[in-house]
């Protein structure tokens, strides 16, 4: 049996790993869009980005891991076609390769403003991925200014770290507070305090209305309200949209933007399964995407038990896909 992974993310490594835990002998190949192999993205935007652990430690496993379980990866090599009928992919590079199961692990692109030139400027980023870390470390000098459009979990996380690089941080938040999706009013009280007390500007209800550029840089930004701010180097932090581009090619059911997968992760088409932040979940008759579900599935069931359930139905093993208490 033939098993290809579209994505080399976290999700795509941790399946990959577990397949080979529960004796699967068949072929396994994660395709990516990346030059490196699958790492935690949580550390980009704090250790990572602070020096306090260098590139290898983030890696979800060595490349002498992947040769001694037989998986096959392809770097920088991402998937750009699928036929369902016939069972194969197309890769970037012409290749094509054949499956009896097909997971999509495409994780999700950052979403950017609204207004696509601000988005093209050279000091202006979106940060995911390890080489927006390495975009963004040449800005980070003390005194120069940062702006950090959105007051979430990332956008806030980019701050603390700024600061300890000696810059001006300042984070325009559209609504009310900051965290207003993923928290309490008193966990975001909190985290103002926090932030204000490291002298990190917070400015809520505030929306950029136009913008100065020199040299291909932002250098001003105008706001809504009237405020102008000079900056130096702006993050744009404001959620993801799930990559579905290929899943739409596919014809797969999708969801609020999400590839839709049942209780097993198996899309509207049962050989082709979806896992990460791709897809999304029907959880007491609401929808929610992977990283909603994360949450809620960290209360009730360990994550190893849910790829063992994905597991166990691509390998036809069912004592495999027993779920319990976590």
């Amino acid at each position: 049996m033939n098993i290809v992974i579209i994505g080399a993310g976290q999700a795509a490594a941790t399946l990959a790993f577990k397949l080979r835990e529960l004796d699967f002998t068949g072929e396994i190949t994660i395709f990516g869009n990346e030059s490196v192999y699958p790492y935690q993205r949580p550390p980009l935007s704090k250790k990572y980005l602070s020096g306090a652990v260098a590139q290898e430690d983030l890696f979800i496993r060595d490349a002498a891991a992947y040769a001694e379980n037989n998986i096959h990866i392809q770097l920088n090599n991402p998937v750009q076609h699928i036929d369902l009928a016939e069972q194969y992919v197309k890769t970037r590079n012409g290749q094509t390769f054949f499956w009896d199961r097909l997971v999509f692990a495409t994780g999700a692109t950052p979403r950017g403003l609204p207004n696509a030139e601000i988005m093209q400027q050279e000091n202006v980023f979106t940060f995911r991925q390890l080489a927006d870390c390495h975009n963004l470390r040449p800005y980070m000098h003390p005194q120069r200014h940062l702006c950090i459009v959105g007051g979430g979990y990332i956008g806030l996380e980019l701050a603390a770290v700024a600061r300890e690089y000696g810059m001006q941080v300042t984070v325009l938040e559209r609504e009310t507070r900051i965290l207003q999706r993923v928290a309490c009013q008193q966990t975001a009280q909190f985290v103002t305090r926090f932030h204000q007390a490291m002298q990190t500007e917070i400015l809520t209800q505030q929306e950029i209305d136009t913008f100065t550029v020199q040299h291909n840089r932002v250098h001003q930004l105008h706001l809504k309200s009237g405020k102008t701010l000079d900056i130096d180097v702006m993050v744009v932090g404001i959620g993801v949209i799930p990559e579905t581009d290929l899943a739409r090619q596919a014809n797969l059911t999708l969801n609020g933007g999400a590839i839709a997968v049942n209780d097993y992760c198996q899309t509207s088409d049962s050989r082709v399964y979806a896992i990460g932040d791709c897809c999304c979940f029907n959880w007491g008759g609401k929808t929610f995407v992977w990283s909603q579900c994360k949450m809620l599935w960290s209360r009730q069931k360990s994550w190893h038990n849910i790829f063992s359930v994905i597991c166990g139905l691509i390998i036809h093993r069912p004592g495999s896909g027993l779920i319990k208490a976590d």
